[in-house]
């Protein structure tokens, strides 16, 4: 709640406001005006995202199906594997599905298989192109 960081992180550059599909309405007509009312520059631009599902259905209090992110980042020790799978495997237009498997297997198989043996093979190259 710190009023001198609003002129920093508003006034300049780009503003770009990231949003559920569920409330892009809202965002794209109603909130420019509040802005604009309020002397305040609306967004530059608008990235609508879709909804995270589990097993097809949104996540919701009332559906009983939430993660826990924290519980997620905990068990994995950083906030890499859940960012990982969230960019790689959800498309930022659509709905995408969680599972607790397909994020084992994208942040073991994918990043330790396939990128950590390309990672040891430009290390090698580099060893030896480099006496070491």
């Amino acid at each position: 709640s710190d009023v001198t960081l609003l002129p920093r992180y508003w006034n300049g550059g780009q503003r770009i406001h990231v949003v559920g599909k569920g409330i892009s309405k809202f965002h794209a007509i109603y909130w420019p005006a509040i802005l604009l009312s309020a002397g305040l520059p609306p967004p530059s631009s608008i990235l609508v995202h879709g909804y995270v599902t589990v097993d097809g259905r949104k996540i919701g209090k009332s559906a009983g199906n939430g993660i826990d992110p924290e519980g997620i980042i905990q068990s994995y020790e950083t906030p890499d594997a859940l960012r990982y799978y969230l960019l790689r495997h959800i498309r930022s237009g659509d709905d995408g599905d969680f599972s607790a498997e397909r994020l084992e297997a994208a942040w073991s198989g994918e990043l330790a298989g396939q990128h950590g043996s390309l990672a040891n093979r430009v290390l090698a190259l580099l060893s030896t192109s480099f006496n070491g």
